[in-house]
């Protein structure tokens, strides 16, 4: 009787070691895991940082062409009131005057 108390205790005590043993193995893996998700994080955020800063490169760049083409235009239309007004800057005076003082009514 002994003999099989001794081996229930053993097989006990083998069992609480392997629960040991494996608790021991998880809180490993746990802690890899832990250290992988933290990693995994920075590389994502430094990622999508990148990105965020192409992007506003792109739009800053976008609006800057967007910008220039509107100088541009407004550029031309004041050359061509300008160049009109040089050419005609003496009939224009006269419509004006016309209209104020109600002449050729």
């Amino acid at each position: 009787m002994q003999g099989l108390i001794d081996k229930i205790a053993k097989i006990d005590e083998e069992t609480l070691q392997i629960a040991q043993d494996a608790e021991a193995e998880k809180k490993i893996i746990e802690k890899e895991m832990k250290k992988k998700t933290a990693q995994y994080d920075e590389e994502l955020a430094a990622e999508t940082e990148k990105r965020i800063e192409e992007i506003k490169k792109e739009l800053s760049k976008k609006a800057d062409e967007e910008l220039a083409a509107h100088e541009k235009a407004v550029s031309e239309e004041i050359k061509r009131i300008e160049d009109l007004y040089e050419a005609r800057h003496t009939e224009i005076a006269k419509e004006i005057f016309d209209r104020i003082t109600g002449a050729g009514r």
